[in-house]
């Protein structure tokens, strides 16, 4: 075997075992729970002060909950960061070096869809290279979409059980909401796009043939669908509302095809003065807590993130159950549970 095969052969075995070494780490913990903190709009880019701001916020919340796993819901950088002149340089500028110290630090992996904007006007060709190097950090398991999808950060991450290490007892899906326009309109917010969609489908259709009905599902986007609007304005919701939900202008069916595969939650970020959630045609739709210092707000509640801790049990029956509660954590720590569910008096205007 000559020299360069050897090479070519180590650098695969290599590659192969940075992987299986992240996939390791995502599973239940020995006390069979699994706890995530979703982090949402951080903004770094935006000056120097709200940079180190944002790496000390970070930190502490980190600290302060010992998550398995971080879930970020886009706007991680802003669209000031854009000014390197390729993608290289960009994810090399301080920006992107401060985003993943805090992970890197607290030895803690996190998975990463995009917000509108962490490449505002670049183009999706953009979207695709982001993705190319945030899956270099060490910590990462951002994964580039399918080929079938539009061009992005749509993936999912399986959590395996702490009972059964080959099963799965939460599946992490994460879905690219695009920077603006949603069913070819070419004004409003981005959405989830009917291809995502297709393709999650048959991609859930595939994990319950092999894993049966033995997981719960959490799905994680940056822009909020219009059914947050419809579930505000006919439903009781517990959190805080203190800004019109922008989402986008059409309906792709991304909520119903999430009903349809039985996912429990949908969590959403991108309006920074909102936190609240509700249950809407049974699925719980809940905003994330505002975590970074650039750009606006939040003006009327701390920084912050959203807890949510998963536990799996065997019932009287023996049967596996898998649990879960989720609550606002702010940057000293202090928790601020949901509170009860609510219907409001006033009315969100559509989106």
């Amino acid at each position: 075997m000559n020299l360069r095969k050897i090479i070519f052969l180590s650098i695969v075995f290599l590659g192969l075992c940075i992987i299986n070494a992240k996939e390791s780490d995502v599973h239940f913990a020995e006390n069979h729970k699994f706890k995530i903190l979703q982090l949402t709009d951080i903004h770094f880019g935006a000056n120097l002060i709200a940079d180190f701001r944002n790496t000390e916020i970070m930190s502490s919340l980190l600290k302060h909950s010992n998550p398995n796993f971080v879930a970020i819901t886009g706007d991680a950088v802003c669209s000031n960061c854009k000014w390197a002149p390729n993608v290289e340089e960009y994810v090399s500028k301080a920006c992107w070096t401060w985003f993943h110290e805090p992970f890197k630090s607290h030895k803690v992996h996190y998975g990463y869809t995009i917000g509108n904007h962490d490449c505002e006007g670049a183009g999706p060709e953009y979207r695709t290279s982001i993705i190319k190097n945030d899956q270099r950090l060490e910590y990462s398991h951002t994964q580039l979409n399918p080929p079938e999808v539009s061009p992005g950060s749509t993936y999912f991450v399986p959590v395996f059980s702490s009972f059964n290490t080959s099963q799965p007892s939460l599946i992490l899906w994460f879905f690219d909401t695009k920077e603006k326009g949603c069913m070819n309109l070419t004004v409003g917010d981005g959405c989830v796009g009917v291809d995502q969609i297709e393709w999650f489908k048959k991609e859930d259709a595939i994990l319950r043939e092999k894993y049966g009905d033995t997981y719960i599902s959490f799905a994680f986007v940056h822009i909020p669908p219009p059914e947050f609007v419809a579930m505000f304005n006919n439903k009781p919701v517990y959190g805080n509302q203190h800004e019109n939900i922008c989402c986008p202008k059409a309906n792709s069916g991304f909520v119903d095809a999430l009903i349809e595969r039985k996912v429990q939650s949908l969590f959403a970020g991108h309006d920074h003065d909102n936190d609240f959630g509700g249950f809407y045609n049974g699925i719980e739709l809940v905003y994330g807590r505002k975590t970074g210092y650039g750009y606006y707000g939040p003006s009327h509640f701390e920084r912050g993130g959203r807890f949510i801790e998963v536990t799996e049990q065997f019932d009287q029956q023996g049967k596996l159950t898998v649990s879960y509660e989720h609550y606002v954590i702010e940057g000293s720590g202090k928790k601020i549970p949901n509170g009860p569910l609510i219907k409001r008096n006033n009315t969100l205007p559509a989106c």
